[in-house]
């Protein structure tokens, strides 16, 4: 027996009886062990006899009390705990079995079923811990044990146990805690400070390893792991496993995020990811500009100079040993979220719901009873709809009344009083109160001129709201309105404020016809102002210490939030798609929300109308940027074959569609000359991108130069095939499109036709479906298109200019098939999402060899897509849901 057993025994010999050694680590070694008391076996820890006489007994039993507290079905108990012979020691459960370091010695990968199950319980563990202020900082396979295939984390509280009771003598001595595979960037430099989102990184990790088979980073030394730790980004999950679902990708990618702030910002936030099995990227969660780990450019937010801190873990490793046990009990939920109820408002009878511009055009009181809402009760006499008055009804959702409220005629920016028991709101330039309860408005203030922003009602009787490039302030009894801070806008404009009283600070958007809007975060004790996020209508949630916004895609995002430092504390979590932002500016978000939680949304009938050009880098952090904002309509965005410079259909005013060319770098657009009937038709680059061809609507083709060097040339007229709505591809002589045979069935083929030909048209696929979206490979050789031949739309590729063998290009289904520069690549969409295939062409008469879609982009809504050929950038025509408005959406307990 060794002199550590010897000691332990002598001293332990009245409680417990030392069996056997049954396992060591960095720190500790474990004994299997009989109490004498109960006669059960137990499991005993004993620091290292080095760690021992350095932390000292006092501090260490101190600190560890706090760990006994916890009773989780997924965490292992601690029975007891003391000081034998000089030697720190604790005591827990003993089992025959395994620990998740065991099974993945064994088996290597885990299925994806239970690694995901493992995940979420030991998530559930960490829940619980950290809302008691206990952070484990040692998560690892060595400390999750297996009973009966549930994970129990043992260990709980050890690690900060040490750190504290050893103080800066754990520094001095070059000891860290924690293993390097798994410690997060925060912890391996050495910061005292850690918090629960270490915690999320080290599940991350092991989360990995159990799908991967490998930790996300490995090495020869516990330094080369820590730089890496800091530096390096992972290797996709779905690199490694194909089979690995893209929101269990997804979810893990942002657990391992270098930065805290940029990770879940709690264990549940992580198992809802991990369970939410959806390939939408606008259930990213979060943060939604995240993509999977290491399909991003190279991030290094830890400076170089830190990585000296590896030195730090040189004799880094855990506590963790040995088979434990703990008492069989079902698995419960610490922290069940409250029922969410959801319901539908509908205006009564005979009345539309009307959603006018500008600032809330619906609201619910902050105490979540009464909502008020725009209806138009004359909205079905057969008229314009357009041209009715709408009043303002108020519906008690603790009942069904619903009533019209007086003086509200044409009224618009809704707002409440803090006590939820007035409503106000502006009529032309007055702006009102009413009392609940009241027969009659009451006018505050005349407003300047301008656009309305919305307005906010805080605790101390102030109202603050926007006017154009203004943000003002009155008294809500009447009086002047005054501005609240210098006009520092550069002619954007305030909309969406919400005052909080209790720190003195305001948020709002700023916005202009040329730009998103960025939501701000305003000290108005120091002036001090800063950006917090894309978005508009922020909403601050004091309970819930939540931030709401909307984003230009129409995400609802939840930001946990500092609202005294206006920063967010972690990654967002989308509640909710499809909200609707109106206006001219695309300002004010569909949605209201009460301090209790209740949120209301605003449903349409599906019709989209387009609201936008945008052009999305593709990168780390995508960054959308609004372009050619002069015009009203866009369609057909297509970029050159350099990707330098995009032709888009466009509409200024009600004049009809015309070409233009927009220049990338340069940011400028002008028009291309074409043919008057072809501002209805179809275009597509030629191979080189010197010239346009484009097809009008009577069919007649014509190539233009794409510098305007010389007027349009008419090629020729098509035959009398009915061309479909969709873009043009072209390379050599060759022009493919879609079409409808004259005669024949109305299921479109693809055709093609030679410019030698004088228009003669032949098909190159003619089947019993629908083919649309032809798209020529740059190097002339192949075709790709989409086909509905599976039930659903696909995507399919094969020989050109002569069918062949078709090969599958999009296994879940695809559509807007586009090349790379290089024809290695081909593009597609997939419900709101942008894919990206690697293409290999098959040796003479050979298929060719076709990878694995991997997801480069998600938007929503948008209504049409153009891919640049080096793949790091795409233009999107941006819809929003301009549908009639139907009915509200009230979710109760929404928001926590």
């Amino acid at each position: 027996m060794s002199t550590v057993s010897e000691r332990l025994s002598a001293a332990l010999a009245d409680r417990y009886r030392i069996e056997r050694e049954i396992g060591e680590g960095g720190m500790a070694t474990v004994f299997l062990a009989i109490d004498a008391r109960h006669e059960r076996r137990v499991a005993i820890k004993v620091l290292h006899p080095e760690l021992s006489a350095m932390l000292g007994p006092d501090r260490f039993l101190s600190e560890i009390k706090l760990t006994a507290s916890l009773q989780h079905p997924n965490i292992l108990p601690l029975f007891d705990s003391g000081v034998a012979d000089g030697l720190l020691y604790y005591v827990m459960p003993f089992v025959e079995g395994e620990t998740l370091r065991g099974r993945l010695e064994r088996e290597r990968q885990l299925p994806i079923a239970d690694s995901v199950r493992l995940a979420t319980e030991i998530a559930d563990a960490l829940q619980y811990a950290h809302e008691r202020g206990i952070v484990h900082r040692d998560i690892k396979p060595e400390n999750v044990l297996l009973q009966s295939g549930r994970a129990v984390v043992a260990d709980f509280g050890i690690a900060l146990a040490v750190q504290s009771a050893g103080g800066s003598r754990m520094t001095q001595t070059g000891m860290s805690l924690g293993t390097p595979q798994y410690m997060a960037p925060e912890q391996a430099m050495g910061e005292r400070n850690v918090d629960a989102r270490a915690d999320l990184y080290a599940l991350g990790a092991v989360t990995y390893e159990m799908l991967a088979g490998e930790p996300p980073f490995t090495g020869p030394t516990a330094q080369a792991i820590v730089a890496k730790v800091m530096t390096e980004r992972s290797r996709p999950l779905r690199a490694v496993r194909d089979t690995v679902p893209e929101s269990v990708e997804r979810a893990v990618s942002v657990a391992l995020e270098k930065l805290p702030a940029d990770r879940f910002a709690t264990a549940n936030e992580f198992a809802a990811a991990l369970t939410s099995m959806t390939t939408s990227a606008a259930t990213r969660g979060i943060g939604t500009t995240t993509n999977p780990a290491g399909s991003r450019q190279q991030r290094a937010p830890w400076s170089a100079v830190g990585i000296g801190a590896v030195a730090l873990v040189a004799l880094a490793a855990g506590l963790a040993i040995g088979a434990t046990v703990m008492t069989s009990r079902a698995k419960s939920s610490a922290n069940d979220a409250a029922l969410q109820i959801r319901f539908a408002v509908a205006p009564p009878d005979s009345v539309g719901l009307r959603l006018i511009c500008c600032g809330q055009l619906f609201a619910i009181s902050p105490n979540g009873r009464w909502l008020v809402y725009q209806g138009s009760p004359s909205v079905n006499d057969g008229k314009s709809n357009a041209a009715h008055d709408h009043v303002l009804y108020l519906r008690d959702l603790t009942d069904l009344s619903v009533r019209r409220l007086p003086s509200s005629t044409n009224a618009t920016a809704i707002f409440f009083s803090p006590a939820s028991d007035e409503v106000g709101f502006f009529v032309d330039r007055q702006m009102r109160r009413l009392s609940l309860s009241g027969t009659e408005a009451q006018a505050i203030t005349t407003i300047p001129d301008g656009f309305i922003g919305g307005a906010s009602w805080a605790s101390d009787g102030r109202i603050v709201f926007g006017v154009s490039g203004r943000m003002l302030t009155v008294q809500a009894n009447g009086g002047t309105p005054t501005a609240l801070f210098p006009a520092d806008t550069n002619g954007l404009q305030f909309t969406g404020p919400q005052f909080v009283t209790e720190h003195n600070v305001l948020l709002y958007s700023l916005s202009s016809f040329a730009k998103l809007p960025l939501v701000h975060w305003r000290s108005l004790a120091s002036g001090k102002t800063h950006v917090v996020a894309a978005g508009t209508t922020p909403r601050y949630l004091a309970a819930a210490k939540a931030l709401l916004l909307v984003r230009s895609d129409g995400s609802l995002i939840r930001y946990p939030f500092d609202i005294a430092t206006g920063d967010t504390t972690g990654p967002g979590e989308r509640l909710a798609g499809g909200i609707v932002t109106r206006s001219p500016i695309l300002a004010h978000a569909e949605y209201s929300v009460s301090a209790t939680g209740t949120l209301v949304t605003a449903t349409r009938r599906e019709v989209f109308g387009a609201s936008g050009l945008s052009l999305v880098e593709i990168r780390d952090t995508p960054k959308s940027v609004p372009i050619m904002p002069d015009f009203i309509g866009y369609a057909e965005p297509t970029f050159s074959p350099s990707g330098d410079r995009i032709a888009v259909n466009v509409m200024r005013a009600q004049n009809g569609y015309v070409w233009y060319m927009y220049d990338v770098a340069r940011q400028a657009s002008t028009r291309i000359r074409a043919d008057s009937g072809s501002g209805n038709g179809k275009l597509a680059w030629n191979s080189t991108g010197d010239s346009l061809l484009m097809l009008s609507a009577a069919n007649t083709l014509t190539i233009v130069p794409a510098d305007g060097s010389a007027a349009p040339r008419q090629l020729f007229t098509l035959g009398n095939w009915s061309i479909s709505s969709e873009r043009l591809s072209a390379w050599g002589p060759w022009l493919v499109m879609t079409g409808v045979r004259p005669g024949g069935t109305q299921v479109p083929d693809i055709v093609v036709v030679h410019r030698d030909s004088l228009g003669l048209m032949r098909p190159y696929i003619s089947t019993p479906f629908a083919e649309a979206e032809p798209a020529i490979a740059p190097n002339g050789q192949y075709l790709a298109y989409a086909s509905s031949e599976n039930g659903r739309d696909d995507i399919f590729v094969s020989a050109f200019p002569t069918a062949g063998a078709r090969v599958l290009v999009s296994p879940e289904g695809g559509f807007r098939a586009r090349w790379s520069r290089d024809s290695r690549t081909i593009y597609f969409a997939r419900g709101n999402d942008l894919y990206a295939v690697p293409f290999t062409p098959g040796p003479a008469g050979a298929p060719p060899t076709i990878g694995r879609p991997t997801l480069l982009y998600g938007r929503d809504p948008w209504g049409q897509v153009d891919i640049a050929p080096d793949g790091k950038s795409a233009v999107f025509v941006d819809r929003a849901r301009e549908g009639v408005p139907t009915s509200l959406i009230v979710r109760l307990n929404a928001v926590h």
